[in-house]
């Protein structure tokens, strides 16, 4: 490939006015130093990309970052820019990355391994640890070239680089190796929800008042999903907000948001599976077979729990239920009248 002219926007931390710090959740994100891969993985509007940012402030380790997107589902390009990230931090780091990535002999779509050795070999000659962080992984979601270039990384990644994505999809990562050698810490929905003191202190930042009473009742109605939150408050106003969401409503905001961001963005026979599943309070495969006539159910469900489609997992055991967040659930299942009536 010719040398790729990289755009220095997507190798900077974000700037985000109104930032919550959170230690709560940065120790969270912390304890994977150690490791070789931190997994930051949740539906959209968790707050994974603040979360990073938030940890990029505060960390110990020099930081590094990427933010993809489905432009660099190409290989070659993907890896330009995670040596750029590298280099955006340490002056003159990826020069024999780039040299062999645009050799006319480089093969890396069938065979990444001398990319590889050169990345990994300037990341060693790096003095000091640091981080690299990849925000939006899942848009590189399916590209075989990246999936395989990222797992042979990962098989030699040095000892002085920690990596982290940041995924609505569960990447595909060789999970059950990486965790046997207690390479890999994950980071969910369950660490990055909000809770009723976080939800108080954020809205204060946005100069909206709301009583602890308030607070709880929006934490619950939500069940922490800080998007949800931040819709509802900046259109309605705080009262409002937490009015509806103690009711589990949705709203104009919020359709608007889980059509654009989650829903539209799923494979036909998935936006379906959606739809008719939704009617459930809890879902298993014997009920959706048995009860709806879903076929594939099994395969659907780890689907939808793969691309954190907000549901939640109730045990680990096979035949375990699962139950969508309850504003998700509401969305999926409005008719036609009430949706007329919502817009």
């Amino acid at each position: 490939m010719t040398q790729l002219t990289l755009v220095r926007s997507k190798l900077l931390v974000p700037s985000r006015a109104g930032l919550l710090h959170r230690p709560r959740v940065c120790a969270s994100v912390e304890r994977g130093l150690e490791s070789k891969l931190t997994v930051v993985s949740a539906p959209a509007g968790y707050g994974k990309t603040s979360a990073l940012i938030d940890f990029a402030q505060h960390s110990p380790l020099p930081v590094c970052w990427y933010t993809a997107d489905e432009r660099d589902r190409d290989v070659g390009r993907f890896v330009a820019y995670l040596a750029g990230a590298i280099g955006e931090r340490f002056a003159g780091f990826g020069k024999r990355t780039q040299e062999v990535l645009t050799s006319p002999t480089t093969d890396l779509f069938h065979d990444p391994t001398a990319v590889v050795a050169d990345l990994v070999n300037e990341i060693l000659e790096i003095d000091e640890p640091f981080v690299v962080v990849i925000d939006g992984y899942d848009a590189l979601d399916g590209a075989l070239g990246v999936r395989t270039f990222v797992r042979r990384l990962l098989e030699v990644f040095p000892p002085n680089c920690h990596l982290m994505l940041a995924s609505r999809v569960l990447p595909e990562v060789p999970v059950t190796q990486l965790v046997a050698r207690q390479e890999l810490v994950g980071v969910t929905a369950d660490e990055l929800r909000f809770g009723a003191d976080e939800i108080r202190e954020l809205l204060r930042l946005s100069k909206i008042e709301v009583s602890a009473d308030q607070a709880e009742a929006i934490a619950a109605g939500s069940e922490g999903w800080i998007t949800g939150v931040l819709l509802l408050a900046g259109r309605q106003g705080a009262k409002a907000a937490g009015e509806v969401l103690a009711e589990q409503k949705v709203t104009a905001e919020t359709y608007g948001y889980l059509a654009g961001e989650v829903l539209n963005r799923q494979p036909p026979d998935l936006q379906e599976f959606l739809a008719t599943s939704a009617v459930l309070r809890e879902m298993s495969t014997r009920l959706c077979r048995d009860a709806l006539g879903i076929k594939r159910p099994g395969s659907l469900l780890a689907e939808v729990e793969r691309r954190n489609l907000f549901v939640t997992r109730f045990g680990k055991g096979k035949g375990a239920p699962y139950r969508y967040h309850a504003l998700f659930r509401q969305f999926l299942h409005l008719s036609e009248f009430e949706l007329l009536e919502l817009l």
